[in-house]
């Protein structure tokens, strides 16, 4: 502003001031901002009132259209709240507060317009593969993101919202599928040692490759003793989470299996036990896979014992992990495909060897000792 004194005209905000080479004309135009605040542009210098008008007008032309590009995304989101707070139901509002506190707090100090799409992509790839959040919780943490920016842009506070084209996309890992001979034979060890008679029966049958199902639905009429040291075990009934008794899935569901030694005295154990608990009222169809009240064990069970297995073991276990992994190491061992297809409950034997054939680290240290072991010497031959 000019030192000199300003003096109104009949046109507000238009001043006049004298100097050496007579009277000048100044401007001062006031006006908000996109969050409400006095911002205020003036200009001194005009020769006559008529340049000094016209340029008041173009400057309160420029300001009605400006975008205050200085506004940083934890200013806007201050002034978003207090436009949509009051919609919000309760949850919502804790929701939106939840995502903003944990996560998009991170953008406070970045101008509104300075929000690149390449660093809004590397925060989405940190959530996902960094901080390994599931791929529903980073969708939500970008709906609350769009929401806020294209309040922005409704409000003239933002031109164009620039992140919509992000990609979110999650980079699946493998999932381990068997395990080891090696971590199969420590899983046994702790099986034995931590698990109870019932549980630690059902493990074997899992472990052999029946189903969770059906491992719970073993009844006395499904064990047979054949002798001292080998039993039979058939699959004739199952329990699901929706129906505590079921027949299997398919007629090849429907099976025989021989177990022998430990593994068969495990299954007797179990008989034994369930025998103590049913009283008189134990007979062919009473479940052995049952708890201290004789009720079946819920589905959950299996997968509960084997995840405080797995803690211990150092690797992740689930029944059917249990199913996969003696389908792969029978095969991997030169097991006919056919007989474990009928042992494990398949109709074909391509399902078995499509699901199952995977290559293992014995099979394949197996395989590189016999790359590099010499043959003997071959029998000279007589010419």
């Amino acid at each position: 502003m000019p030192k000199q004194k300003l003096n109104k005209t009949k046109y507000p905000s238009i001043f006049w001031y004298d100097t050496q080479k007579g009277k000048s004309y100044a401007i001062r135009v006031r006006y908000k901002d996109n969050l409400e605040n006095w911002k205020e542009k003036t200009e001194q210098g005009f020769k006559t009132l008529t340049q000094a008008k016209n340029r008041k007008a173009e400057l309160e032309s420029s300001t009605d259209n400006e975008v205050n590009v200085k506004i940083t995304f934890g200013e806007w989101w201050l002034k978003h709240l207090a436009i949509v707070e009051p919609m919000w139901s309760r949850n919502s509002h804790a929701s939106m507060m939840s995502l903003y506190q944990k996560h998009l707090n991170i953008f406070d100090n970045v101008e509104l317009a300075k929000l690149t799409l390449y660093r809004y992509q590397q925060f989405i790839n940190q959530k996902l593969h960094d901080e390994n959040l599931a791929l529903e919780s980073v969708r939500s943490i970008h709906r609350a993101m769009m929401a806020i920016l294209n309040s922005a842009v409704k409000h003239d506070v933002l031109m164009k919202n620039k992140l919509r084209d992000v990609t979110i996309q999650k980079l699946e890992i493998a999932k381990k599928k068997h395990l080891s001979l090696d971590e199969l034979s420590r899983l046994d060890v702790l099986a034995r040692d931590k698990l109870s008679v019932t549980k630690y029966a059902c493990y074997i049958l899992m472990r052999i490759g029946w189903r969770r199902g059906e491992a719970l639905g073993l009844t006395k009429r499904a064990i047979r003793i054949i002798d001292d040291d080998t039993i039979e075990v058939s699959v004739i009934e199952t329990k699901t989470a929706k129906m505590d008794k079921n027949t299997p899935k398919t007629r090849s569901s429907f099976r025989t299996n021989t177990l022998t030694g430990n593994f068969a005295q495990a299954i007797l154990d179990a008989v034994s036990f369930a025998e103590k608990i049913h009283g008189n009222g134990f007979d062919d169809a009473s479940r052995i896979i049952v708890n201290s009240e004789g009720a079946t064990y819920c589905h959950v069970v299996p997968n509960t014992f084997l995840t405080q297995l797995s803690e211990e073991l150092g690797v992740h276990v689930s029944p059917h992990m249990l199913r996969h992994s003696f389908a792969t190491h029978a095969i991997a061992d030169n097991a006919s495909v056919v007989e474990v297809a009928k042992w494990i409950g398949h109709a074909n034997p391509k399902m078995t060897l499509d699901i199952y054939s995977h290559s293992t680290d014995e099979a394949r240290n197996s395989l590189v000792k016999y790359a590099n072991t010499p043959t003997k010497n071959p029998t000279e031959l007589v010419l």
